[in-house]
């Protein structure tokens, strides 16, 4: 649906918007009155203390955090999905104070334009730096072999099984010649001594099935 949107009033002089990494923000220690945080903290692929910390060097003393949104972490590991309490606490031991926090529950993705919506249990928080923490540990987004490109690559075991793969689907590819048959192929697999006979029919319907369905929403690699 077409909608037309404005602001009731122009943004006040001295506006300045700054596009950056919120893990590496390029701005010195203490810069700021007011760090605003809506929709942030659940979806940063960093422990949520660290990010306290970070927040805590943006602040002058006395300086005020606002966070708005969804305490939903998906972190892989449990311990890192913190509750509420334990978000308390982490606030606390990164140098917060006068921490006021309010919990509700609001629709969420709901228009009038869409027959879905859903509601979301959101927290927001208050909290004023009291102390300055630590240094702030550096943000590595990607490995240094991966970033500077000079350092081996390294071979792990997750490589090893991907490249092994890679080779089981490169034959496989090879394979198709409009006259075989997946129960041809398999047969072949299996003389090679790459799958057993067990393995080797449903290991490759599937990786057909998927090149099947990729074919058909028109994805190439």
């Amino acid at each position: 649906m077409r909608r037309t949107l404005a602001a009731p009033a122009p943004a006040r002089p001295g506006l300045v918007h700054v596009l950056a990494d919120a893990h590496r923000p390029p701005f010195r220690r203490g810069t700021f009155d007011t760090v605003v945080t809506p929709w942030l903290i659940d979806i940063l692929p960093e422990r949520f203390d660290v990010l306290c910390a970070r927040v805590n060097a943006l602040l002058r003393d006395g300086g005020r955090w606002l966070h708005f949104g969804s305490l939903s972490f998906h972190d892989s590991a449990p311990a890192l999905r913190y509750g509420l309490d334990e978000c308390r606490a982490a606030l606390e031991e990164n140098g917060f104070g006068e921490l006021t926090v309010e919990e509700h529950e609001i629709p969420y993705l709901s228009s009038p334009a869409s027959r879905h919506a859903r509601r979301e249990h959101i927290v927001s928080w208050s909290a004023h730096k009291r102390r300055d923490v630590k240094k702030v540990p550096r943000h590595h987004a990607l490995p240094e072999w991966l970033v500077r490109g000079t350092d081996p690559v390294p071979l792990g075991q997750s490589f090893r099984n991907q490249a092994a793969a890679t080779r089981i689907h490169a034959l496989l590819m090879t394979l198709i010649d409009g006259r075989r048959s997946l129960k041809d192929m398999a047969k072949l697999v299996v003389d090679q001594r790459l799958m057993s006979a067990a393995e080797a029919e449903p290991a490759i319907r599937s990786f057909l099935v998927r090149m099947y369905d990729d074919s058909r929403r028109g994805m190439t690699y």
